[in-house]
């Protein structure tokens, strides 16, 4: 083999490896931000790939649920919560407003005897409009019946919003 095919071979590998990635690395909201209930200011995460997926996609069909499938958890009425809001697309931190998230949720804190949970909206990460470079907004929810579906958190899932700044007691 010359050298300029082995560069060449080189090369194409780097290019497929490069796009054979991107897809999964592009997949995911720019933004949460928790906020109300107990907390004196917002918590604004930027979301890594697989840690927080939770928080945009509770039981819903990203977890390979049937839409008559998608439920709300029992036990949630009367439980402490802390409202977020998902931003899909590009957002700059003033933008970070609730009604300008196109997903809401609401993360239930646990207790001595149930789990963390969250409820959400459906996802909505696109617009109808080709040059809009944000998914649209979607109208905030003002009782859990307004929410598509939700789940309890494993512990995994509590301590990663623990460390991701979230107060969870």
């Amino acid at each position: 083999m010359t050298r300029a095919r082995i560069g060449s071979w080189i090369l194409g590998v780097a290019v497929l490896l490069l796009f054979g990635t991107r897809p999964t690395s592009a997949v995911g909201p720019a933004f949460i931000v928790i906020h109300g209930g107990a907390l004196q200011t917002p918590v604004v995460i930027r979301p890594g790939e697989g840690r927080l997926m939770f928080m945009w996609q509770a039981g819903n069909a990203y977890e390979l649920r049937r839409p008559e499938d998608m439920t709300i958890p029992g036990g949630l009425q009367g439980r402490r919560y802390l409202d977020y809001d998902v931003y899909w697309g590009t957002f700059t931190p003033e933008d970070l407003k609730p009604e300008a998230a196109s997903q809401h949720g609401r993360l239930y804190l646990p207790t001595p005897d149930r789990p963390a949970a969250v409820v959400i909206t459906h996802p909505g990460m696109t617009s109808d409009d080709p040059k809009a470079t944000r998914a649209d907004a979607t109208p905030i929810p003002n009782e859990l019946g307004g929410f598509a579906s939700g789940r309890a958190l494993t512990k995994d899932e509590a301590s990663a919003l623990a460390g991701a700044g979230v107060p969870m007691k």
